[in-house]
This record gives C-alpha cells, sequence and structure tokens, in this order.
C-alpha cells in the first residue's frame, strides 16, 4: 500500500513539473512578432508548426530543461504528428549551444530559438538551415522583425559596473516589487548579411524574473 501511494505521489509531482515548464516556456517565449504565420498542431508527444518549407516538430527534452526542435522539409499530405523523427532533415538538443532551445520563429531559411539561459536574462540564437549551423546569437528582450530585419534590445551584463554607469533611478523600486532591472542598448540585425547595429544610448527597463530558468546549469550572462 505505501508503495502504491508513494507511485501515486511521484506521478503527481512529475505532472505538476510539466504543466510548470509547459506554462513558463509558454508565457516566456511566444514566437517573435515578423516570423513566418505557422499552422500550429499540438499533437500526443510536442507541438509542430507546418511551414510551406519547413515542419518544426518541438517535444520536451528528456535529459535537460528544454526542448529538442526536429525540422523537416514539408511535404505535401504528410501528418506532422506522425513524422519519424530519425528522418528528421536537421535536429538541434536542448543544451546544444549551451541552452535549453525553445522554438520561437522561421523565417526563410532562418531559425530562431530563445536559449533561456541568463541570470539576467535570455539568449536569441539564429540558425542558417542550408548549412545547419549558428548564424548569429545575443542576449535579448522584445524582439521584433520588419523587412528582414531584427530589432530587439540588447541586454548588457547587470554587473556592478553596468548598474553604476547606466542611471536606473527606479530600480531598488521595481526590485522591491518583484521586478528585474535590465539594462539594454536597442538594437538591430540585418538578416540577409548578418550585419548588427547598436545604439550606444544605454538604459534600463523591469522585466519579470525568468522563474525556473536553470540557468547556471549552461552558463549565465
Amino acid at each position: 500500500m505505501k508503495k502504491l501511494t508513494l507511485t501515486l505521489i511521484l506521478v503527481l509531482i512529475t505532472s505538476a513539473s510539466a504543466l510548470s515548464y509547459e506554462q513558463q516556456y509558454k508565457q516566456i517565449v511566444p514566437l517573435i512578432p515578423g516570423t513566418e504565420i505557422a499552422e500550429i498542431k499540438t499533437c500526443e508527444g510536442g507541438k509542430a508548426y507546418i511551414y510551406d518549407a519547413y515542419t518544426i516538430y518541438s517535444v520536451r527534452s528528456p535529459d535537460f530543461e528544454g526542448r529538442i526542435t526536429y525540422i523537416f522539409k514539408t511535404e505535401e499530405g504528410q501528418d506532422p504528428c506522425g513524422l519519424n523523427l530519425k528522418k528528421a532533415y536537421y535536429m538541434i538538443k536542448a543544451g546544444e549551444f549551451g541552452g535549453a532551445n525553445q522554438f520561437i520563429g522561421l523565417l526563410g531559411e532562418r531559425l530562431f530559438l530563445d536559449q533561456w539561459t541568463g541570470r539576467d536574462h535570455k539568449r536569441v540564437l539564429i540558425i542558417d538551415l542550408p548549412t545547419k549551423s549558428l548564424a548569429y546569437f545575443d542576449w535579448y528582450d522584445d524582439p521584433k522583425i520588419e523587412n528582414d530585419v531584427l530589432y530587439y534590445n540588447k541586454v548588457l551584463k547587470g554587473g556592478k559596473s553596468n548598474k553604476k554607469n547606466i542611471p536606473c533611478p527606479e530600480a531598488e523600486k521595481w526590485e522591491s516589487e518583484g521586478l528585474l532591472p535590465i539594462y539594454y542598448q536597442q538594437a538591430q540585425v540585418n538578416l540577409e548579411t548578418m550585419k548588427r547595429t547598436v545604439n550606444e544610448a544605454r538604459t534600463c527597463k523591469p522585466v519579470t524574473p525568468i522563474a525556473g530558468s536553470k540557468g547556471n546549469k549552461y552558463g549565465g550572462h
């Protein structure tokens, strides 16, 4: 009887943990505005994002806090929930490139991932699908894409130097309210050339802390 009770408790804890995990990802990393619009299907094992050229299948990793992203070439008549994962065109594991790797959008041949790793904030990755390689990464907040340009706040390290040199008079008030002051510069990346432009002006804003993130596992900001 005790063994059965313990088993039931473990099942409930596991289920609650999985629900919390999915809720955190849903709240923190939506698809980037301006990426292609996908047909989204929730499958028994994960979630499928169907685009004209690619189908992205995202599942929770059994080994790390994060997601495994399977990339398939979209074919007519294929069942996005019945794909053979062993035949994926490309696979990106949780922990690869040093982070949790939540899928956050596709634009042409560029795939976007949120690493969700930072003690201070998050990091965006841009993967070039034809070469299956990392094309760009940076610490970021509030991204959007317009006319093949990624606009975002380039989040700076929250060390003593930035806190001292960047005026942020409401930082203590935000922290008392449970918010995280981040220090940033406005930046943009041309997605054709991958050239970055950064505004020299530095400022701050309050954001919700990344609850549940095990940033130290992957190396924080």
